[in-house]
């Protein structure tokens, strides 16, 4: 049933844009794309936060190249032991725009730095790939989107590195987001015209970043609601840079399932240990509110995991296969599901006539159930950023004390300095 379901959605939303994009671009049959006589002219243009921008002066053809790159200083602190590393923590190069009209529109994201291709033992284990998607917005109220990019789930996951009030996300979001997948959706940035709603609802193949190749039909499907009760604004900026006149403030939730998942954290954490299964249900809900300069967001989690065990067996300390006492059935030891809850809340002052900002955040992450595989995590953290440029060239330091029940044996400190450019 599901199979039908999942290739019904695909060829109805495929059927339909098609059809949009035909009946609103025949014209663009007749246009001059090899260099003939009348061809529409380009222009070119240069400048912080649009990067290099190519266009034809109609608009049907659009291209925006866009570089970022993060230098990033750690010293960590774990029971008197200090580590430190000095590393290129993202190196992102940026491809956007419309061909064929303004209505259609695509996007890529590449990543360069090792963290981001995973690299293990000089090998790449990830492709360069983050994002590459198109969209499809002749409907305002069903634009369709399809490709691999960040899940529409919580705000903070989907707020992008630059934009951030800290050098990264909290503990929370780490263990509860949902990163990217491949599939589409359905959205509207301004649901009927009200200046007051937007959603996003998509099924993706639940298999994660760079998925490829037969899998089987335990997907992930997830819908999010925001309400911007002062009018709608880009609360997918932590800072308020703009300094607000007027306050601004949005309440957003969403809700995601993933059907047999593969990993112990949904399409994120590691393959459990008896090689079996988990269905997990996800729920978010978030605040976002900025004015003169000042803002406060705010998220919280909840999953719920339900584990179908594999047969893998369980092996000793020596590699060996364990059997129960009567050296004939095998022990399988079953995973526990990664059940649990989180939150954080989170605050900032851009101080006045200068781009100076500070920030401070508290965060926390349970384990749900006696069985849960969650370790308890409490993060208090502070920021200092300077916006040379806005965020286009910043930098930021902070600070993040993290313990595990008020246990100061497994307190760590953590001292982060960063200096992130683009255009």
């Amino acid at each position: 049933m599901r199979k039908m379901v999942f290739l019904w959605a695909i060829a109805t939303a495929s059927v339909a844009t098609l059809g949009l994009m035909g009946s609103g671009q025949a014209q663009s049959e007749g246009d001059s794309v090899q260099g003939e006589p009348g061809e529409p002219g380009t222009e070119v243009n240069l400048g912080s936060g649009s990067g290099l921008d190519i266009s034809r002066f109609d608009g049907d053809f659009h291209l925006s190249m866009k570089v970022f790159g993060q230098m990033l200083y750690t010293a960590s602190e774990s029971s008197g032991d200090w580590t430190q590393a000095l590393a290129l923590r993202r190196a992102r190069l940026y491809f956007l725009g419309n061909f064929f009209g303004k209505h259609n529109k695509y996007y890529v994201q590449l990543a360069f730095s090792p963290q981001d291709m995973k690299f293990k033992n000089g090998v790449a284990h990830k492709s360069p790939i983050f994002d590459w998607y198109f969209k499809f917005d002749y409907l305002r109220d069903l634009t369709f989107q399809v490709g691999q990019y960040r899940v529409p789930f919580n705000k903070s996951r989907v707020i992008p590195y630059c934009k951030l009030q800290f050098v990264d996300r909290t503990a929370a979001n780490f263990e509860f987001n949902l990163d990217r997948d491949i599939g589409f959706e359905l959205q509207s940035a301004d649901l009927f015209g009200l200046n007051l709603l937007r959603y996003r609802t998509g099924i993706f193949i639940g298999e994660g970043r760079d998925g490829y190749g037969a899998s089987d039909f335990g997907m992930l499907y997830v819908a999010r609601l925001e309400v911007h009760l002062l009018g709608l604004f880009n609360d997918y900026v932590e800072a308020d840079l703009k300094r607000r006149q007027t306050p601004r403030f949005a309440i957003g939730a969403a809700y995601a399932f993933l059907d047999e998942a593969k990993k112990n954290q949904g399409i994120n954490g590691s393959v459990p240990s008896d090689g079996g299964t988990t269905d997990i249900h996800t729920a978010t809900a978030d605040v976002a509110f900025k004015f003169l300069g000042i803002s406060l967001s705010s998220e919280v989690y909840v999953r719920k995991s339900i584990r179908s065990p594999g047969g893998v067996q369980a092996l000793d300390q020596d590699g060996n296969p364990m059997f129960e006492g009567d050296g004939i059935t095998p022990i399988i030891d079953v995973e526990g599901p990664r059940s649990g809850l989180g939150w954080f809340v989170q605050v900032g002052w851009l101080l006045p006539e200068i781009p100076v900002e500070l920030a401070a955040r508290y965060g926390q992450v349970h384990p749900w159930g006696d069985n849960s595989e969650i370790e308890q995590i409490d993060e208090l953290g502070g920021a200092v950023n300077w916006y040379v440029f806005g965020p286009s060239i910043a930098l930021k330091a902070d600070y993040h004390y993290r313990f595990a029940g008020r246990d100061p044996s497994a307190a760590t400190n953590e001292i982060r300095l960063s200096l992130q450019a683009g255009f």
